[in-house]
């Protein structure tokens, strides 16, 4: 396939595209316009990350894994030392309370820390008994989900030479107590900080250890099976200290971790095994050359539970009262949609790279082969150049109701997510992903229009809103897509 040349000016706010027809478009040509779009939204990047709000943690490590993954892999210390600088910005978000509020979607509770931990907490408005609460919480999947970011970060800093890169050192020296005793062994061991109340489910406050433990309790979910179903904030836990404990194997002096704390962290890492081996299954695929493996995780958990009420209506009509009826008829094991599964590459292949010094050995590689054939056999289309929502290949609403009446995203347009969110790496385990590839960057490159028709539509007030993707635009939306979509077809 031959693609057209793109060069490009840098402007304020973008690139101007100017194509040049028959001409390959190779891998310079895609380092190029990631070093220049980065470059472009770098500061927005730092500026975004020193907000006053739980997003800023949240959305960083959306934008920035991908880059982070592809600059460790191939040694891009001058990116790393770049990404270094953005993650080291959230240092002066850091607060030390002496107590923390936590909310179970009841009542609204005090835990004493006794000063002792360092924590990211952004404002909070509750109504509770017709009360209104305002005050600062930590958002535990917001900084979750950005200290595996920066978990990966250090990890893969310890391999850049010492003394060349600033950013990098500083990192280094700032974030592992930070990461390990402040969050990580708080967590998982000392203070109680995680619950399903608000889910209607068993009354309690657990750390992170005893939820595993719970959750891995038949009994746990006995009232509503999704009270025990695993969550994005549980992955990133697991797989953040995984990266951590690979990073003291690199070196334990500037990533220290007493025995003591080994121990326990290992017998954690048990329990997570163990519940991750008992949830993945691996399926059988029919394809034209055969049968392959493919990957359910957590399959059946999420019955019920709203967000996925219409998992199987794939009709271009809104959903309605009448077709929630249709969907409990035919109810099915339910499966976790495309843009929380984004979750996956990242999360096993920390838990495979830091195998030896943990002692855990499932997931293996071949749940990432699983995954890929899942990707490519299941999910994609290569007729429609779209990703079903959901991982079992069902492709219907998402989330109907869930920011307020009219509201959802319809078939196809968690293909965003697909796109940006490192699915793409999962091209190491098969190579026909390589072929997903080039269709994303015809879509990307050369039919924009196509792409917003359907990638990331989102439904308010009953009516599709579409984002622009357009080379005209050259918006910062664009840029922040192509920012995550170009590492992930680079490697």
């Amino acid at each position: 396939m031959h693609y057209r040349k793109l060069t490009f000016y840098s402007l304020s706010l973008g690139i101007v595209l100017l194509i040049q027809t028959n001409l390959v478009f190779g891998q310079d040509d895609k380092k190029e316009i990631l070093h220049d779009v980065f470059a472009n939204q770098y500061t927005y990047l730092k500026k975004y990350i020193s907000n006053d709000h739980f997003m800023s943690l949240y959305k960083t490590q959306i934008w920035t894994n991908n880059l982070l993954y592809y600059a460790g892999e191939r040694k891009e210390y001058a990116i790393l030392d770049s990404l270094a600088g953005l993650y080291l910005a959230a240092l002066e978000k850091l607060e030390r309370p002496d107590f923390v509020i936590r909310y179970n979607g009841v009542v609204v509770d005090t835990l004493l820390t006794g000063g002792f931990y360092t924590m990211w907490r952004y404002p909070m408005e509750r109504t509770v008994n017709n009360s209104v609460f305002q005050y600062r919480e930590e958002h535990l999947l917001s900084s979750a989900q950005f200290l595996y970011l920066v978990s990966m970060a250090v990890n893969y800093s310890l391999e850049a030479p010492p003394g060349r890169y600033s950013n990098i050192d500083s990192l280094v020296q700032a974030y592992p107590e930070i990461i390990l005793a402040h969050h990580y062994r708080r967590w998982i061991f000392e203070m109680e900080h995680f619950q399903v109340k608000g889910w209607g489910c068993i009354e309690g406050w657990y750390n992170h250890y005893e939820f595993l433990q719970m959750k891995n309790d038949v009994r746990f979910a006995r009232k509503k099976r999704y009270c025990g179903a695993l969550t994005d904030s549980d992955l990133w836990i697991i797989a953040g200290l995984c990266e951590m404990m690979d990073a003291n194997r690199r070196d334990s002096a500037k990533v220290f971790i007493s025995e003591t704390d080994k121990a326990l962290f290992r017998v954690y890492l048990e329990e997570a095994a163990d519940i991750l081996q008992s949830r993945i299954d691996i399926k059988r695929i029919k394809t034209a050359s055969g049968t392959v493996a493919g990957f359910a995780f957590d399959e059946g958990y999420w019955n019920h539970y709203p967000d996925y009420r219409y998992e199987r209506y794939e009709d271009t009509l809104f959903p309605g009262e009448r077709r929630l009826k249709w969907r409990k008829r035919t109810s099915s094991r339910t499966a976790w949609d495309i843009s929380h599964g984004r979750r996956f590459f990242f999360a096993f292949q920390s838990v495979i790279k830091a195998a030896e010094v943990t002692g855990v050995h499932y997931p293996d590689s071949s749940v990432l082969e699983a995954l890929a054939n899942q990707l490519v056999y299941v999910i994609y289309d290569k007729k429609q150049q779209a990703f079903r929502n959901f991982i079992n290949g069902n492709n219907g609403w998402y989330r109907v109701g869930y920011h307020g009446e009219g509201t959802a995203s319809p078939p196809w347009s968690l293909s965003l997510a697909a796109l940006e969110g490192g699915w793409l790496f999962l091209g190491k385990y098969n190579s026909d992903v390589n072929a997903i590839h080039e269709d994303m960057i015809d879509l990307v490159f050369h039919q924009p229009q196509k792409m917003s028709n359907r990638y990331g539509v989102y439904y308010r007030n009953y009516e599709p809103e579409y984002l622009d993707f357009s080379l005209e635009s050259n918006s910062r939306l664009r840029q922040l897509m192509l920012l995550q979509f170009l590492p992930s077809v680079m490697l």
